[in-house]
């Protein structure tokens, strides 16, 4: 029954995703308003009954031109900025990864940084510029 109900309909896509959250959060933030903002709890409420109607109209709408063409320009946008975000991501997990296996130092001569083994004991660090010698613990 519940596939016939969708049958020629354009149903889900990430757009509808999309404001479907956004929607849950305006609700989920309409709640916890102060009671001197009664409007600003008001209005999050109706903005997210709207995005919710929206997205039940996508859903169930039988032109699929107009619904493509709606989440290719979401896709203009939710692309770059999506790509921003998980390459932050990438990189804080880079930079995690070199904590976790190297320790870093400066060298007390010229201040070079230096970049040794984690886990190796008490070893004796050479510095690459500057060739001064000295004992640190890893």
């Amino acid at each position: 029954m519940f596939q016939r109900m969708f049958q020629g309909r354009y149903g889900n896509d990430k757009l509808n995703h999309f404001l479907m959250i956004v929607a849950l959060i305006l609700a989920f933030a309409s709640v916890f308003v102060s009671r001197d903002l009664i409007w600003l709890g008001n209005t999050l409420s109706l903005l997210g009954t709207l995005l919710i109607a929206i997205c039940l109209l996508r859903m169930f709408s039988r032109n699929f031109s107009a619904r493509m063409k709606e989440l290719s320009a979401f896709n203009r946008v939710a692309i770059p900025v999506s790509g921003f975000f998980w390459s932050f991501r990438r990189k804080q997990a880079k930079a995690f990864e070199e904590r976790r296996l190297y320790k870093h130092f400066r060298c007390p001569q010229c201040m070079q940084k230096l970049r040794v083994p984690r886990g190796k004991g008490n070893i004796r660090i050479t510095c690459a510029k500057c060739g001064n010698k000295f004992m640190r613990k890893t």
